[in-house]
């Protein structure tokens, strides 16, 4: 005689039913859960910046910060300079593992290294050569900006000089002359600046309230007595 499977009542069947669709709500939302994870992880990373004008200011170190022909990288305790599309061709390279900004002239042939950690310096490479200047306005939270003129010739640097300035975004503005090393301090509260030829600029400071000054200035006639910025203690 065969046997006959047991009976199942409509209501079990019901309850394995409700039971199997739990299970899979509960996997459709740790899934999604998954996914949104990833989804704001990534957001704050943020990507690699494909060109210039999408660098963060500061670019964020360790990432590459790309010119318009290398870039540079800091790879396994090493800074190095490598012709962009080419990974294997690196043209300059040290040893380094203090933290470096890069800042690219806009011809993509100068590079501005700033760093900071045990020292701060500043150094400026070129395909030919890796000049050092010394500089008490290195001696700051970091740059806001600094942007080379359009002849390579000499720098702007807004920097935040005490604990809370980048905050408001507010910064010291000095030059840097790249053929002699001279710096020269000019504003104390500047949230804007660009250069205008190779020896001209402007900038724009703190006003009333949120209202902002703008100044134009030029590296040919500097502040007359030298300004000098204020001592923070």
């Amino acid at each position: 005689m065969i046997p006959r499977p047991p009976r199942v009542s409509p209501r079990g069947v019901w309850s394995h039913t409700c039971e199997f669709s739990e299970m899979l709500v509960r996997k459709w939302v740790l899934l999604g859960l998954l996914l949104a994870a990833c989804a704001l992880s990534a957001r704050f990373q943020g990507p690699v910046p494909e060109s210039p004008s999408e660098q963060a200011h500061p670019p964020v170190w360790p990432r590459p910060t790309i010119g318009k022909t290398y870039v540079l990288e800091h790879i396994q305790g090493r800074l190095q300079i490598r012709v962009k599309g080419k990974p294997d061709l690196v043209v300059w390279s040290e040893l380094e593992r203090n933290p470096n900004w890069g800042f690219w002239s806009a011809d993509g042939t100068h590079l501005a290294l700033y760093q900071m950690g045990a020292d701060f310096r500043l150094r400026v490479w070129s395909p030919h050569t890796i000049q050092s200047y010394p500089g008490e306005f290195l001696k700051s939270e970091g740059p806001f900006e600094l942007a080379f003129a359009p002849n390579n010739q000499a720098l702007l640097l807004r920097v935040a000089r005490v604990q809370g300035m980048f905050d408001v975004d507010l910064g010291q503005l000095y030059s840097l002359d790249l053929r002699t090393g001279r710096s020269i301090y000019w504003e104390e509260t500047a949230r804007k600046m660009e250069w205008l030829d190779g020896f001209r600029f402007r900038c724009w400071v703190k006003g009333k309230a949120t209202s902002l000054i703008e100044r134009e200035y030029d590296l040919r006639r500097p502040p007359s007595p030298p300004r000098s910025p204020p001592v923070w203690r």
